[in-house]
């Protein structure tokens, strides 16, 4: 069978400790314009002491590809604006404590 949280008694359940894990997570984004016909690269960084998790680019009014390189605090994003108009080129990283 299964066990289940109330096949141990409360002291038990109660006295273990939970691996080293993630705790603090939050969202850091950074915009940069990006003219019509142009490459922009937009960059950011963790608050001290937190780790990048993930990130994600793209641009704001366009369907145009974005590249994203992730390292342990920073991350980046490149994009070409193909289109006639001004658009921005929008990062979002996902950012944490990590034991």
């Amino acid at each position: 069978g299964t066990l289940k949280t109330r096949d141990f008694d409360e002291a038990t359940v109660d006295g273990l400790t939970g691996a080293p894990g993630v705790s603090g997570h939050q969202i850091v984004t950074a915009t940069v314009p990006i003219a019509a016909g142009s490459t922009a690269t937009v960059q950011t960084s963790c608050p001290a002491g937190k780790r990048v998790l993930s990130a994600a680019a793209h641009l704001a009014a366009s369907f145009d590809g974005t590249a994203v390189d992730v390292e342990a605090t920073t991350a980046s994003a490149k994009a070409r604006n193909t289109t006639a108009a001004a658009d921005s080129l929008i990062l979002d990283v996902v950012c944490a404590n990590v034991t």
